[in-house]
């Protein structure tokens, strides 16, 4: 079995963080995503985004899904966005 490296939650503070390869990284305990001033997270695959209200290209992309929340961000401007997913519908 390959052994991976693992990183410092920034959350719990636990050395179960690993590098997800669309540019950042999930904590195998408590589930938290983060990323540093030198990743650029993204949804993975080379598409149209929807538009980005900060810079107003169609850059916005949903990167990770924690929960009943959604990970939005903008590959030109790094405009951030947590997205509440409606459980209801």
């Amino acid at each position: 079995m390959a052994k991976t490296k693992m990183y410092v939650c920034q959350s719990c503070g636990r050395l179960q963080g690993d590098y997800i390869k669309n540019g950042y990284f999930k904590c195998r305990d408590c589930g938290a995503i983060w990323w540093t001033i030198f990743d650029r997270p993204s949804a993975g695959v080379r598409r149209k985004g929807i538009e980005c209200y900060q810079c107003n290209n169609m850059t916005m992309q949903p990167i990770a899904r924690i929960a009943d929340v959604e990970v939005w961000r903008c590959g030109k401007c790094a405009t951030t966005l947590l997205k509440p997913i409606d459980v209801a519908n």
